[in-house]
């Protein structure tokens, strides 16, 4: 099986990610957008939002509850780059 279908298959909602997994995942993130020749504005639009979030006093609340609400709200941020995204890979792909 290949790489890209076993991400598929164990895909995990950003809101169940532990911070410490989605800080990993943030990075390596960072670095595909730009192995990918995606525009610095917009590789720095989701960077400045993740430290936004890192930054956050909610991150640092030891109760988990608001920690938990950030990575909620995170992947509410999805939903605004994937038609970008999608718009991207179609016109590099002609």
């Amino acid at each position: 099986m290949v790489a890209s279908a076993k991400a598929k298959k164990y895909k995990v909602k950003d809101e169940h990610l532990s911070w410490e997994e989605f800080s990993q995942a943030s990075y390596w993130m960072l670095n595909s957008l730009k192995q990918q020749e995606w525009p610095e504005e917009q590789v720095e639009m989701i960077r400045d939002f993740w430290i936004v979030l890192e930054s956050h006093d909610w991150r640092y609340d030891p109760s988990n509850s608001q920690k938990r609400a950030l990575l909620v709200y995170q992947g509410f941020g999805e939903i605004d780059i994937r038609p970008w995204a999608r718009q991207m890979l179609s016109v590099s792909s002609h």
